[in-house]
């Protein structure tokens, strides 16, 4: 059950249109909740901008309470501040990159992986039976020559 703090209420009407069984009508300028049709939904009490819209609290007299049951009452409705506008660009930027990037970055990843084990081993070690000297290797006795001679500077 939920009822609405006529002081607070503003009229705006915001709550009207987010009731999904329109239990809620306005009366004299102020949102009223019609407590059969209503489902708790809580839709109304989200979107209301000046928290008018409250859970009944119905007061239980000290007499009808035995004295080995506990009494839970509603706890008090903490006033948030507005969230920073960036946080709504944010939500949607990795909501976003959740949803269409990581999938194809991961299929990527598992494609390269998958080419990477199909493929056959190859040795890096040499074969000791073929030994090349640098002259019969052509490129490659330049490149040594070229290492001995440009050597590391200090």
């Amino acid at each position: 059950m939920f009822q609405i703090d006529i002081e607070r209420c503003t009229g705006c009407g915001d709550c009207l249109e987010v009731c999904p069984v329109e239990a809620i009508s306005m009366k004299n300028g102020r949102a009223w909740i019609d407590q059969e049709t209503c489902l708790e939904c809580e839709a109304c009490v989200q979107i209301c901008p000046v928290d008018a819209i409250c859970p009944s609290v119905q007061a239980i007299p000290a007499e009808t309470v035995p004295e080995n049951k506990i009494v839970v009452r509603q706890p008090t409705r903490i006033k948030l501040p507005a969230p920073h506008p960036t946080v709504h660009w944010t939500r949607a930027a990795l909501t976003f990159a959740g949803r269409e990037i990581l999938p194809r970055v991961v299929d990527v990843v598992i494609g390269a992986l998958e080419r990477r084990l199909s493929q056959p081993e190859v040795s890096t070690s040499p074969n000791l039976a073929q030994k090349s000297t640098p002259r019969e290797s052509g490129l490659k006795g330049r490149q040594r020559r070229r290492r001995k001679r440009g050597g590391f500077r200090t």
